[in-house]
């Protein structure tokens, strides 16, 4: 397995990312808060993941197939120093016990060390029941709890 940032190269390759919104579909409907997939909306974001210059999507991927990844970006905040945040990380099930979620935060804590990010931020709140798993997996990497995360539900 591998770790390989998703280009705009990939825009253009019909199975990559039709692979990226089937990753998208399973995160929603997987997910407790009672989203509505779109797949127009999908292809239309990751589109804008890829072009946007301060973000990054790394692609966990064995033969062609991406076992998910995690979507990267950072920010000076109104300061000279960087700060990264973890935009989304997702795993398919299928892949959950194996090296993919190890190697997509090594890479991801690497982007953010590359990028000479001061800190970054991730939240555990994907409401797939695996929010432990991730905390446990980001704490392995130097992560630490830092406050609470709050939400404001306005449908639904």
């Amino acid at each position: 397995m591998i770790v390989r940032e998703f280009t705009e190269q990939d825009l253009l390759r019909n199975e990559t990312m039709w692979q990226l919104c089937e990753i998208a579909r399973t995160f929603i409907e997987e997910s407790d808060y009672g989203w509505i997939y779109s797949p127009e909306v999908s292809d239309d974001t990751w589109r804008k993941y890829v072009a946007h210059p301060d973000m990054a999507v790394l692609l966990a991927e064995r033969n062609d197939v991406i076992a998910g990844g995690v979507v990267v970006a950072h920010d000076r905040d109104f300061t000279l120093n960087r700060v990264g945040y973890v935009v989304k990380f997702y795993i398919l099930p299928a892949y959950r016990r194996t090296r993919a979620p190890l190697l997509v935060a090594k890479a991801m804590t690497d982007w953010f060390d590359a990028q000479q990010c001061w800190a970054s931020f991730a939240t555990a709140t994907a409401a797939i029941g695996a929010d432990e798993a991730f905390v446990k997996l980001l704490t392995r990497y130097g992560y630490a709890p830092c406050g609470p995360t709050l939400m404001r539900q306005i449908h639904g």
